[in-house]
C-alpha cells in the first residue's frame, strides 16, 4: 500500500534533486561565462566564521561571497553580515581557489589555514 505521505515524501525528494541539478547547470554557466567557479558551502557548527563578520573573516582575495542563504532566505551580504551555523556561503571564486575557500568557511578556532592578512584600508 501506498501512503499518503510516502507520495508527498517522494515529491519532496524530486524536487529537491531539480533544484539541485539546476543550481549545477548555473554554476557550470557561469563558470564557463566568466571563468570563474561559484562555490556553495555550509558553516558548521563551531566554525571559526560563526559570529564572525564578513570584514573580518579574511577570505581569499581571490573571491567574492555573494549571498548567504539562512534559514530559507537569501541574503546579500554587507561587511557587517555575521555567519551563522548552517549558513550557506555562495562564493565567486578565481579557479583552483575553491578548495582554499571551502576549507577557511568550514576551519574550526585554531585551525592553521593560512588566513589571508586584512586587506589595506
Amino acid at each position: 500500500l501506498v501512503q499518503h505521505s510516502d507520495l508527498a515524501r517522494a515529491y519532496y525528494v524530486a524536487i529537491q534533486r531539480e533544484r539541485s541539478q539546476e543550481r549545477l547547470q548555473e554554476r557550470l554557466r557561469l563558470r564557463d561565462l566568466t571563468g570563474q567557479e561559484i562555490v556553495e558551502v555550509t558553516v558548521p557548527r563551531g566554525a571559526a566564521l560563526v559570529g564572525m563578520r564578513l570584514r573580518d573573516a579574511r577570505l581569499p582575495r581571490e573571491s567574492i561571497v555573494v549571498a548567504v542563504r539562512r534559514d530559507g532566505a537569501t541574503l546579500f551580504p554587507h561587511g557587517d553580515t555575521a555567519f551563522e551555523p548552517n549558513d550557506t556561503v555562495v562564493a565567486n571564486v578565481a579557479p583552483g581557489h575553491g578548495p582554499r575557500f571551502r576549507a577557511l568557511v568550514t576551519a574550526k578556532p585554531g585551525d592553521a589555514q593560512g588566513h589571508d592578512p586584512p586587506a589595506a584600508s
